[in-house]
């Protein structure tokens, strides 16, 4: 009898022991899931890193050229889970110092998706007379560029197409930094569909007028 009552005690213990277990996994999991939503959330609500009034600096952190004139450049942004903030059709100004000193302004649009968290790539033709060309040239792992945006008076809708000839780059734009966006939207995809037709011989890639 005082055998029989001890292989029960055992097989009580074993059975609290794994219910115990089990709890603790199942918190374990909770915590998981709650980490992860609230990440999700905050991604969604954190102010995005774009200020249209002011310029910033980011942080340079791969520079791979892609031919020998071209050259894909990735920006850290000051948060991991940090949007850029930069609406389709829109883009950003690079502000650097030339060789004499004076300021340099050049329009950019980035290759990166806006859904990119905490990153912002661009891929720039590298011209030989260019002013920005030649700082881009230069510029280091770790070096700074000054950014501000979103500018631009083209704002994209679901089913617009705009005349190119008034707007050069347009579809140039649209195709670069919403290349994502494409395979998710169907309104967009038709858009460009259109666009590119009525462009003729546009430019697959997306660049600033610097070859001056």
């Amino acid at each position: 009898m005082a055998e029989e009552d001890e292989n029960i005690q055992q097989a009580l213990g074993a059975i609290l022991a794994m219910a115990q277990a089990w709890h603790i996994f199942a918190a374990i999991i909770v915590v998981v899931v709650l980490v992860n939503i609230l990440l999700f959330f905050r991604s969604k609500t954190r102010k995005p890193f774009l200020n249209p009034e002011a310029f910033q600096p980011l942080q340079l952190v791969e520079k791979t050229y892609i031919t020998h004139n071209t050259v894909r450049l990735r920006f850290s942004l000051p948060a991991p889970d940090m949007r850029l903030g930069l609406p389709i059709g829109q883009h950003i100004t690079f502000l650097a110092k030339g060789e004499d000193g004076k300021d340099i302004y050049r329009p950019y649009t980035p290759t990166s998706d806006d859904d990119l968290l905490g990153a912002v790539e661009f891929v720039i033709k590298v011209y030989p007379q260019g002013k920005m060309s030649q700082v881009i040239a230069k510029m280091q792992v770790n070096d700074y560029m000054q950014m501000k945006g979103p500018k631009g008076r083209f704002s994209y809708t679901p089913n617009m197409v705009p005349h190119l000839g008034a707007w050069g780059q347009t579809w140039c734009t649209l195709a670069a930094h919403r290349a994502h966006a494409m395979s998710q939207t169907t309104d967009l995809r038709a858009d460009l569909s259109q666009m590119s037709t009525a462009s003729g011989a546009s430019q697959h890639l997306h660049q600033a007028h610097d070859s001056v």
